[in-house]
Parts: structure tokens; sequence; C-alpha cells
């Protein structure tokens, strides 16, 4: 029997090694129905089996080869590929370490465990194998630049960013054509406010790979930053050209129309974004007709379809009633534009076109007009609102004043049933809104004390 499988594993071999994979395929499953845990056949089957993306299949071949025989390193390779193509990452680390116990000078090894890790998001540890990698071998232009990428995203310190701006020139200096290098470098020299050097690294990605999206979003970031307006609009409008998706984008191109007083192309711009999800086009048309109630019922149907985009489509609801509450105060129609702002300051918090809305409303009409025409049961909300304005134009003073009224009037909201959610929000805002923090800590204890005097 011995010799059947020798003769048949021969021809295995054989026919693999002539990429006849059918018949090299059908020779290993020969041999393992005579023998199941014959080693060479469990090994080389499985890495066929890799070769036409069949990992999952290949996976308990290979187990199998790694414990009849544990002390061959190739075996724990092919094994620890399949894994990570399966996207078992847990088990290739503990594959990736078996192989390093029995080769600790094996560089690839150390950087495959790095990967591994870094999926795993144990970002410190990857940063360890990919040092030791790059200490064995002191060229390895993967490690350095994936070494550059963890210093990058954990940027504990300007330390650290520096560290990664190390990485990345090595890799440059290894790989001068390697535009991601200089990409990635151009926003670690961009964090730490170097930003005529992070130019000139995007300018040299770009000039390695002209369609580089990334690169032209990042150098347009980088125009903006340091106030090259004109700069920035060509390169945000040449990603879009590149890559007419990348909403981002769009946002900043956005808001760059929108500072410089270009409204009309500012909401062109956005509109254009909102159109690449044609789901939100029926929302849209409700909005421009006024009608909170259908557009909000909509908008509740879309997140429950879609509920990884909640925060996007929220965002998008938010733009396009900020728009036409705008174009409300413009008009005149503060009546109908104090009931939308209530319920937009309800649902958006830290929310930049809500921010620049009340900035507008409170720039223009004065808060006793508006306080006479408000339902009692929605003054505290205007008032927040405009404690917000004073706060944004760093009236400190007076915006402590008003939180600090608006906290004692929060108290028989949170005392009711219906509304106590509604109180404990507005308690919580207006207490983000003291410049003194200590002050609003006063505030927050004297509510405490108070509360539980009612109890």
């Amino acid at each position: 029997m011995e010799a059947t499988i020798n003769q048949l594993l021969v021809q295995a071999i054989s026919a693999h090694q002539e990429s006849k994979l059918e018949e090299a395929e059908h020779l290993y499953r020969e041999i393992l129905k005579i023998e199941s845990r014959q080693v060479d056949a469990n090994h080389n089957l499985g890495l066929l089996l890799i070769s036409l993306n069949r990992s999952g299949e290949a996976l308990p071949l290979l187990k199998i080869a790694t414990e009849v025989n544990p002390n061959v390193i190739q075996i724990w390779i092919g094994y620890a590929d399949a894994l990570i193509k399966e996207r078992q990452f847990e088990e290739a680390v503990t594959s990736y370490k078996k192989i390093i116990e029995l080769n600790p000078d094996f560089a690839e090894v150390h950087y495959n465990l790095g990967s591994a890790l870094q999926n795993l998001k144990k970002l410190e540890e990857a940063e360890v194998s990919y040092k030791k990698a790059i200490k064995l071998k002191s060229n390895f232009i993967d490690a350095h630049f994936s070494l550059g990428n963890i210093l990058n995203k954990i940027a504990k310190s300007k330390k650290t960013l520096e560290e990664a701006e190390i990485s990345y020139k090595k890799v440059i200096e290894l790989k001068p054509d390697f535009a991601k290098a200089h990409n990635n470098l151009g926003t670690v020299l961009q964090n730490l406010n170097r930003l005529e050097e992070a130019e000139a690294s995007y300018k040299k990605a770009i000039e390695f790979d002209p369609s580089y999206v990334e690169a032209h979003f990042n150098l347009g970031v980088t125009f903006n930053l340091n106030g090259q307006v004109e700069k920035a609009e060509i390169s945000y409008k040449k990603t879009i050209e590149l890559n007419p998706k990348f909403l981002e984008a769009y946002d900043n191109l956005s808001i760059l129309f929108k500072d410089s007083g270009r409204a009309a192309e500012s909401r062109k711009i956005y509109i254009k974004k909102i159109a690449l999800n044609p789901d939100f086009i029926p929302i849209s048309n409700i909005i421009n007709k006024g009608d909170w109630q259908l557009s909000k019922e909509l908008l509740e149907k879309m997140c429950k379809k879609k509920i990884f985009d909640t925060e996007k489509n929220v965002n998008y609801f938010i733009y396009l009633w900020c728009v036409f509450s705008h174009k409300l105060l413009s008009e005149g129609g503060i009546k109908e534009l104090i009931k939308i702002l209530t319920k937009l300051f309800i649902i958006g918090e830290r929310n930049k076109d809500i921010d620049y809305l009340i900035k507008s409303f409170f720039d223009k009409i004065d808060i006793n007009t508006v306080l006479k025409l408000m339902k009692p049961e929605d003054k505290i909300l205007i008032n927040l609102s405009y404690c917000q304005y004073k706060f944004q134009k760093e009236d400190f003073l007076e915006s402590e004043v008003l939180a600090t009224s608006i906290i004692k009037d929060a108290r028989n909201l949170i005392s009711e049933i219906g509304t106590e959610n509604k109180g404990w929000m507005i308690i919580r805002r207006s207490l983000s809104l003291f410049k003194n923090k200590n002050l609003a800590r006063k505030n927050l204890n004297n509510l405490l004390v108070k509360l539980e005097e009612i109890k």
C-alpha cells in the first residue's frame, strides 16, 4: 500500500508542477482515500486549492498536515496563508507565532504576524512585530510602510508622528516612486502642521500616479488649511472628476463655497452629493414643499431599511431643511421657520449646518420678537438655541446666565414622565454652553440637590 501511495504522490506532484491541476487534485484525493492523514497529499492539495481561490476547502487539509508534522515551517505557512484568506485572523496569529518558535529570524513571518494583528485592531502589538521584521531585514519596504501606517493611525503624540515620518521616508528612500508612501507622508506632515512640506509630498504622489484620488483630495485639504482657496477648489474638483462618488470631496467643496460667500454654488454641490443617493430624492422633494411630518416619516423608513447609512442620511435631511430655512429667512417666513428650527435643534447636535442657521437667524431676528411668536412649551428650546448663539459669538457671560436659567426651567420637564428625556437633553446641552466648567458643575450639583428634595 505504501508503494501505491508513493507512486500516486510522484504522479500528483508531477501533474501539479506541470499545472495539470485537475489531474493533480484527483491524484491527491486518491491518496487521501487510502490514507486520510498522509501529510504530503494534505499539504500539497491544500496549496493547490489556495491557488484556485478555494482556501475554505484547503483549511482542514492543511490543519491535518500541521498536526501530523508540526515542525515543518512550510506547512504552517500554507495553513496561515489559508487562514488569512478566510479572514480567520486569531487562528493566523497562533500559526505565525508557531512558525516564529521554529524560526525566530524569519522576517516575513514577523511582518505577516503584524498584518494579522493589525486586522484584529491590536495596533501596538502589530507595531512590535513590524519593528522586529525591520530589525531582521532593514530594507523590508512593506514592513517600513506598514509601521508608518500604524504610527500614523495611533498618533499618540508629536513624537509618534515623527516616527511615522521616518518610516515613510525610509520607504521612499528604498522605492522613490511609491506613490502611497508620498501621500501618507503628506498626511503626517499635515498633522504636524508642516503644510508646505505636506503639499510637496502630495504633489509627488500625484506625479507618480496622476489618477491617485486620495492624493488630490488631501492636496485640496492642505491648500484649504493654508488659505489657498482657489487651488483647493481645483483639487476638490479634480477629485470628483476622478471619482464622482467621493462624497467627502463634495462636502469640502460645498463648505469652501459657503465660506467664500458662494451660497448658490455650495447648495448646488451638496445637492449633487445627495443625488448620488437616489433613495433620498423623494425626501428632498417633500422638504422643498415644507412638509416636515411627511419628510420625517420617509426618513425613518429609509433609516430602518438602510440602518448603516443612518448618520449620513440624517445629515442630508438636516442640510436640506437648513437650506429651506435659509430661504424662509430671506423671504420673511419667520413663524414657519421657528417651527422648523425647534425641530431641527432637537435632532441635530454639534451640526455645522444647524449652527450656521442659528447664527443667521439671530443675527437678523431679535430674541424677544421670536419669543412672542412661540408656544410656551417651545420657548425653552428657542432660549437654548439663543444661548448657543451667544456661545458661538463668544459672549460667554451671557451664555452662562442663560444656561443657568434654562437648567432651572428644565426641572419641570424632567419631573414629568412624558417630557423627561427632552428635559435631560436640554440640561446636557446647556451644561456644554458654560465656558467656566466649574460653574457648569455647580449648576448640575444644584439641580441634583433640588431633584432629591422633590423626591
